[in-house]
């Protein structure tokens, strides 16, 4: 049943994740404290983040500090124990060299929002992942708070523009990561393509891997979010409140979808058919990135059923925002 699959990823994840908690806080030892205290967090994405890891998940660690308190031998000693912790429980190491895993302070996540600084710095990807795909590793109390501080930093922007209990501008950022993603996809595709000297199979089947992963699980992540802000604004009169985006970013993006599933029979169809396109993608992924890769080089049949599935989700996805939006106020927001 479908259902099995999800649940067995969620227990899978729960299990994973308090395994390297526990060794990461081994590797800090007697200096834990004195490293994390209780206002440094750091939290997870990705599979993780989204509750889905499967047996070649990897860890996608990020290491936020609430005050501007951040010191390089902090920053290293972190580092140094996630990396070491993802050794002894043997995960993949650390990606991009470890600069995502960097100790940053919690003001570097919202003081550029909505300048052209914000993506450049790499704010905007932290702060969309905090709040549409992320769950704490250690110290969960500093976790909500950042969450908080990220709502509240958009909240106070809305009232500022006069924007009425519409969070105008947080849909305008999951928008613009969303086309960022997007944009960014065939850059690093060309990237990765050079520098591993890849045959034109191996090419092509990268890029097919790379669209699936962008068209399910990245998809998945930002429209539920914007999805689920539609169907608690179904009239041009509703309104949201701060509380309502904390309770949305406690969820994880399949528990949004889930959640709309009693609001109409109409929705039914569509999301039977988001969960099984997602059913389908963690069945495929299961076994790694090179497993399917190969497949996706080799055989005509997966290359046909991983691209028509790809489209298929994001069909789906759309036909879900179009129908719940209605063209009010906030869905205009996501569209012009």
């Amino acid at each position: 049943m479908p259902a099995d699959i999800i649940r067995e990823r969620r227990l899978r994840t729960q299990a994973v994740l308090g395994v390297v908690k526990d060794a990461f806080e081994r590797e800090l030892g007697a200096s834990r404290d004195a490293r994390l205290g209780t206002r440094t967090t750091v939290f997870v994405t990705g599979s993780a983040g989204r509750g889905d890891m499967g047996p070649a998940s990897d860890l996608d660690p990020y290491v936020v500090r609430l005050d501007d308190a951040v010191t390089d031998e902090d920053a290293d000693a972190i580092e140094h124990a996630l990396e070491a912790a993802l050794r002894r429980t043997g995960l993949p190491g650390l990606d991009a060299d470890g600069r995502h895993a960097r100790l940053v302070a919690g003001t570097s996540l919202f003081e550029h929002l909505g300048d052209p600084e914000d993506d450049k710095s790499g704010a905007l990807t932290k702060r969309m992942l905090l709040l549409l795909e992320s769950h704490p590793l250690v110290n969960p109390g500093a976790y909500h708070e950042l969450v908080e501080a990220a709502v509240d930093a958009y909240w106070n922007t809305e009232l500022t523009q006069r924007e009425v209990d519409l969070p105008i501008v947080l849909v305008n950022d999951i928008v613009r990561y969303w086309r960022i993603v997007l944009l960014n996809h065939e850059s690093r595709l060309r990237a990765k393509s050079r520098q591993k000297r890849l045959g034109e199979a191996e090419r092509h089947a990268l890029r097919r891997y790379s669209s699936y992963k962008l068209r399910v699980p990245r998809c998945l992540s930002c429209f539920s979010a914007l999805a689920y802000l539609l169907a608690l604004t179904p009239t041009e009169s509703s309104r949201l409140t701060r509380e309502d985006i904390v309770r949305m970013v406690a969820m994880t993006p399949i528990e949004r979808l889930e959640h709309l599933r009693g609001l109409s029979p109409e929705l039914v169809p569509l999301l039977d058919a988001l969960r099984a396109g997602y059913v389908r993608f963690l069945e495929r992924t299961g076994q790694g990135k090179t497993a399917l890769t190969d497949a996706l080089a080799h055989d005509p049949g997966e290359v046909e059923a991983v691209s028509e599935d790809g489209r298929a989700f994001t069909k789906h996805m759309f036909d879900l925002v179009q129908h719940l939006g209605g063209g009010r106020t906030l869905h205009r927001a996501m569209v012009v």
